[in-house]
C-alpha cells in the first residue's frame, strides 16, 4: 500500500484480505443474469473486489447516519433519514451497468431489511426530437445530451426524503425516452446511480 495525501494504491491481493466473510456471495447463475453483453466478471472477481467494497460501503453508511443524527441533535431538529447515494461512473462500455447491478444485489443480501434502489441516468437523456432540435443528436450519450437540471432535481427530491419520486423511462428498443412514462422510486435507504454523467 502506497499512501499519499488523499489516496491509497492497494493491490488486489491485499484488497481481498479485507473481506471478513460476512457478506453473502452470489450464485453463478445469478451473476450471469447480471452481466451485460461483452462484460466479463467471475465469482472470484466478486469475492476479491466487490465483497470488500460492500464492507467499505457499510462503514460509510453507518458513519453517514451517525453524522446526520449528531447534526440533528446539534441543530435541535428532528432526525430525518436520508438515503446514502452511491455513484457509478465511467466512459462508454466499461461495465458500469454490470457493476451497479452486482453491487445492488450484494447490498440487498447484506442489508435484507433495507431498500436498495438502482437508477440509470438514461431516462434523463433529452428525447431524440429535442436532441435534433438542439443539433446534438450525434452527441447522444455525451454529458450535454442529458437534462442535468431534471436529474439534479430528482436526486434532491430523493435526498430530502420525498416518498414517491418519479423518473422518466428510457427504452433501448426504440432508443428514446418514452413520453409520459415514469417509474417511481420509493424511499430507498441506499440509492445506486449509474451513468456517464454521474460525477458532474
Amino acid at each position: 500500500m502506497i499512501p499519499n495525501s488523499n489516496y491509497y494504491q492497494i493491490s488486489r491481493e491485499e484488497w481481498r484480505t479485507f473481506h471478513q466473510e460476512d457478506v453473502p456471495i452470489l450464485s453463478e447463475d445469478k451473476l450471469e443474469s447480471l452481466i451485460s453483453l461483452n462484460d466479463k466478471l467471475s465469482l472470484a472477481d466478486v469475492k476479491d473486489i466487490y465483497l470488500p467494497l460492500v464492507e467499505v460501503i457499510d462503514l460509510y453508511t453507518k458513519n453517514y447516519r451517525n453524522l446526520r443524527r449528531m447534526k440533528s441533535k446539534f441543530l435541535d431538529r428532528p432526525y430525518e433519514p436520508s438515503p446514502m447515494v452511491i455513484g457509478v461512473s465511467g466512459s462508454v462500455a466499461v461495465g458500469k451497468s454490470t457493476t451497479a447491478r452486482v453491487l445492488q444485489n450484494l447490498l440487498e443480501k447484506f442489508y435484507p431489511d433495507k431498500n436498495i434502489g438502482l437508477l440509470t441516468t438514461d431516462g434523463f437523456l433529452y428525447s431524440n426530437a429535442e436532441l435534433i432540435k438542439r443539433g446534438i443528436l450525434t452527441r447522444k450519450g455525451f454529458p450535454e445530451s442529458y437534462d442535468m437540471e431534471k436529474l439534479i432535481q430528482f436526486l434532491l427530491d430523493v435526498k430530502i426524503g420525498k416518498p414517491h419520486v418519479k423518473y422518466p423511462v428510457y427504452s433501448h428498443r426504440i432508443y428514446d425516452v418514452i413520453s409520459d412514462d415514469y417509474n417511481v422510486l420509493h424511499e430507498p435507504d441506499i440509492l445506486i446511480v449509474e451513468g456517464i454523467n454521474v460525477l458532474q
